[in-house]
């Protein structure tokens, strides 16, 4: 059975990367450009268990509000959507591709804001959505960048294809030539 983060039992807040044997990703399209270098173009933006492991402790503080506004409002069904849905977050293993991840992370957002727009301002979830939303964000550019390298990569190969055939192109097109004009 696989552990879904890397969590230290007497903190309960993710290990460092190196302690989890994973490498800090610094910046969003470096991070994503030693990636593709490093697998020799094959990775993608889903093998990233670093980023998934951020949503850890923001999902489980905005889990442990959710339960201890149950305590004052028991029953309450977004407040109990809000619950299972931290929990399902969580429930994830790291090697959950990210934008699965930041999928689940915005549905769970788009709950709390229901609460947010109903509930009484002592009992607001707005730090712990800001968090998660600033998160999410985070993952969108690093998305957006990974498409870019995406599409980069995929011209530099087309341009090398073609440079492998422009020889047997060009020597098919100077022999129709030769064979037009012996005509």
């Amino acid at each position: 059975m696989r552990a879904p983060f890397s969590v230290s039992p007497s903190s309960c807040a993710v290990r460092p990367a190196a302690a989890a044997g994973f490498e800090t990703v610094s910046g969003k399209a470096g991070a994503l450009q030693a990636l593709f270098k490093a697998s020799g173009g094959g990775a993608s933006i889903d093998e990233l268990p670093l980023e998934v492991s951020l949503a850890y402790e923001p999902v489980r503080d905005l889990g442990l509000r959710a339960a201890e506004l149950l305590a004052h409002i028991p029953s309450n069904e977004l407040l109990l959507a809000i619950s299972r849905g931290a929990r399902r977050v969580q429930a994830l293993p790291l090697s959950t591709p990210l934008m699965r991840v930041a999928a689940a992370v915005e549905a769970l957002m788009r709950t709390a804001h229901e609460w947010e727009a109903l509930a009484p301002a002592r009992y607001s979830l707005a730090d712990h959505t800001a968090r998660l939303s600033s998160l999410v964000t985070r993952w969108r550019h690093m998305e957006l960048d990974g498409w870019r390298l995406l599409l980069d990569r995929t011209a530099h190969e087309h341009r090398l294809r073609a440079r492998r055939i422009w020889f047997a192109l060009h020597g098919m097109l100077q022999q129709y030539r030769t064979n037009i004009h012996c005509q």
